[in-house]
């Protein structure tokens, strides 16, 4: 054997012992999560898709909702529309439409602000779930609420649950009177027992603020005996309330003669008018 042969020996001898070794080695650095990344360097992450910055954007306009009723949130987004192409982009950024509602069928906006100029609008189904109370059984209107009637469980909050709880977020102040009607019972707190059922209530449904009043409440529109006590004498007269208010509370009540006085609600929708 010449020299140029035992040099094409040796060569081959040593690229048989190279490949297995290149692809040992390629498959210890894929399991360390370093495939096709030099030693000591870090990974570079692959840049957000625009369903994954639509998500964060709903979720960070959730997050009041989330904290306040202790809920979680699912978001599912439709496909896509594949005849739809839009150019490559660097960073996005999300923005939700005036008018989207954060519960049920919403649409969220991604806006391209860096490789390329577009906006797209995505659609989402929206699934807020929280600890509500809700009836056992078919509630009458007039019943007081006991034990039995009502149990906390996981319900999907209505759109109306979210809209009021996104105001009680932005303005705490105002929340009691925007949420009368609309806001869900929170299983978290104590069960309303004791409570009046102000309307018929379905089995297993969820109860709200407007199903339920307490002892003594009256709502708007209610018929009331009006008594204005002077110094060894009373008078009394009929009227309807103008607002809402509980025993104790100050209330405005509207006269059979068309005049608006103020009082305080006493018992049996008794208001004392005031000096």
């Amino acid at each position: 054997m010449n020299q140029h042969q035992t040099e094409r020996v040796v060569m081959h001898r040593v690229s048989r012992w190279r490949l297995p070794a290149r692809l040992a080695i390629g498959a210890l650095l894929a399991t360390m999560g370093l495939d096709g990344v030099a030693a000591g360097q870090p990974a570079v992450s692959a840049p957000p898709t625009a369903e994954a910055v639509a998500r964060e954007t709903l979720m960070d306009a959730l997050a009041p909702v989330l904290a306040a009723r202790g809920a979680t949130a699912l978001v599912t987004f439709a496909p896509a529309d594949a005849r739809r192409v839009l150019a490559p982009c660097s960073r996005f950024t999300g923005f939700l439409p005036p008018g989207a509602r954060m519960a049920s069928r919403t649409l969220v906006g991604v806006r391209c602000i860096e490789g390329a100029s577009w906006q797209t609008f995505l659609s989402a189904d929206v699934r807020v779930e929280a600890v509500t109370w809700q009836a056992t059984h078919a509630l009458r209107a007039g019943d007081p609420l006991g034990a039995g009637d009502v149990l906390p469980a996981t319900a999907i909050l209505t759109v109306s649950d979210v809209e009021a709880a996104m105001t009680a977020a932005r303005a705490p102040a105002a929340s009691a009177a925007s949420s009368q009607s609309m806001a869900s019972l929170d299983g978290r707190s104590p069960a309303p027992l004791g409570r009046i059922v102000l309307r018929p209530v379905a089995s297993g449904r969820a109860l709200t603020v407007s199903d339920l009043r307490d002892e003594g409440r009256i709502g708007p529109g209610e018929p009331v005996r009006v008594v204005f006590r002077g110094d060894g004498f009373a008078v009394s007269s009929e009227g309807r309330s103008v607002g809402a208010a509980d025993p104790g509370g100050a209330i405005a009540i509207r006269l059979a003669s068309g005049a608006l006085v103020n009082g305080t609600l006493r018992a049996d929708h008794l208001v004392e008018l005031n000096r």
